[in-house]
Order: structure tokens, then C-alpha cells, then sequence
């Protein structure tokens, strides 16, 4: 069995050229869990297109995992995980993970975190994994070969960034609302990466970890027992979700568009 971190083709942080006391702190949490992988680092994407510097960040972050994961397509990997540098590990990580990766090494498997903030039912997948229909947060998290072609083309460049976070508002909503319903995404049970608190680049605010509103979410959204009736209220759910979530983001393209420079 790959030992932690090496059972993906590539490990990679996203992180800002300034924020090298982000890149540093990154290297040391996650140097005990490297044995064959390395931790690359990718220069997080800066752009300057939005009048509101949240909207630079939130756009920022969306094209550099659209662009880590355009360079593992094109290289030829079946996988690569992301972590952003504000990464924090649970103190039992290396333990937990090899039962969860045993049984995600079963699936077929399109995105998988280790740590986010749910926002839908998670059903229960086998040991140490859920099932997971969406969430908040892309601070830990796999991509597979097989959804590579697809998030490529549904992500969108400098071009049109602007007009995607009006609709979406940021990368990890779009996950939630349009590729977690139809795609096979999981997650580790439980969550082993959190976020520290720090100066958030993004937010443009100090924040706090979210390791305790993550957890409270997760036993909120956890289905313990799956009955029949819950894939049905899952399936029900999910269409009321699909028209809310179409209407709102109208709505916000219409009202609320972001404003370029």
C-alpha cells in the first residue's frame, strides 16, 4: 500500500511568492508524511483584474488549481493532490489515511478531499470514506485523470473569470453546486487536513482554523445509516438544489456582476 502522500503521482502546494512563511510552515507539516512523493510547490496565480481585491483572490485561486490541474493532464498523471499553504494536519494523519486510501484505491474515483466543509449528505463508503454531494473549501484536495478533461473545459481563463465568480462566486461553491452532484467525489472519514488561521490573501482578513466548524458540519451532514429513503430524499434534494442554485446565480450575474478594473 502507498505510504500516505505517495499514493498520488503528484503533491502540490499553491502558494504565493511573498507568503514564504506560508511555504514554509507548509514544508515542515507535511515533510513526515513524504517518503517516495515530493511537494512541489506551484506559484499561485496573482491577477490584477477586479476592482475588489477579494474578487482577485477568489479568481486567483480558481486559476491556479485550474492551472495544476491543466499540467498534470498534459504531463500524462492519473492523479495529483493540492493543498493550499494554509494547510494544518490532524495529529493522527498518517494513521488515519492508509485505511482511507486502501478503500478510495477501490473506487473509481473523480475528486477526493481530505479535509472540507460539507454542505450535503455524506454517505458512508466504506472504512475511512464518504460519499460526498458537495462543500465548501479546496484546501486539501485530489483530482483524478478522468475528471481532468472536464474541469478543464468547465473552468474558465483570465478571459471570462470575472464573469464565472459572479455567477459562482468561487471555485470551491462551483465544485459544490456543479461537479459534486454528478461526479464521483469522496472524502476522508474523518477529515485529516484543516486550515490554519492566518492573514487570509483571499479574504484579505485574518481568519481563524476551521477545523471546528468543519467537524460540526461533517457530523451534521453525516448519514450514518443509509436507508432507502434517503437516496430518494437525496435525489429530490438535489433537483430543488440544481434549480435554486441556477436562479441565484442569475441573479448575481444580473444584479451583483463583478466589476473589472
Amino acid at each position: 500500500m502507498p505510504h500516505a502522500l505517495d499514493a498520488f503521482d503528484r503533491v502540490v502546494c499553491i502558494n504565493l511568492e511573498e507568503r514564504t512563511d506560508r511555504w514554509e510552515l507548509a514544508q515542515k507539516a507535511a515533510a513526515p508524511l513524504l517518503r517516495g512523493a515530493k511537494l512541489e510547490r506551484f506559484n499561485a496565480i496573482k491577477p490584477d483584474l477586479a476592482e475588489n481585491p477579494v474578487h482577485n483572490g477568489r479568481a486567483g485561486c480558481l486559476l491556479s488549481h485550474r492551472r495544476v490541474i491543466e499540467n498534470a493532464y498534459e504531463e500524462g498523471l492519473d492523479s495529483v493532490l493540492v493543498f493550499e499553504d494554509d494547510l494544518a494536519f490532524k495529529p493522527e494523519f498518517e494513521h488515519l489515511i492508509q485505511p482511507t486510501l486502501a478503500t478510495l484505491g477501490k473506487k473509481s474515483w473523480d475528486l477526493f478531499y481530505l479535509g472540507f466543509t460539507p454542505k450535503a449528505p455524506l454517505l458512508p463508503a466504506g472504512d475511512g470514506l464518504v460519499r460526498t454531494y458537495g462543500g465548501a473549501t479546496t484546501h486539501a484536495i485530489a483530482y483524478h485523470r478522468r475528471a481532468m478533461t472536464e474541469l478543464i473545459r468547465c473552468l474558465p481563463d483570465e478571459t471570462n473569470v470575472l464573469r464565472f465568480l459572479s455567477r459562482y462566486k468561487s471555485v470551491d461553491r462551483y465544485y459544490w453546486q456543479k461537479i459534486a452532484p454528478r461526479m464521483r467525489c469522496y472524502a476522508a472519514s474523518p477529515m485529516l487536513v484543516f486550515q490554519r488561521g492566518d492573514f487570509s490573501d483571499i479574504q484579505q482578513a485574518d481568519t481563524v482554523s476551521n477545523q471546528e466548524h468543519a467537524c460540526k458540519a461533517f457530523e451534521r451532514h453525516l448519514v450514518k445509516e443509509v436507508k432507502p429513503m434517503d437516496q430518494v430524499k437525496l435525489q429530490i434534494q438535489r433537483a430543488f438544489n440544481c434549480i435554486r442554485f441556477q436562479i441565484d446565480g442569475t441573479r448575481r450575474v444580473l444584479l451583483k456582476p463583478i466589476k473589472a478594473k
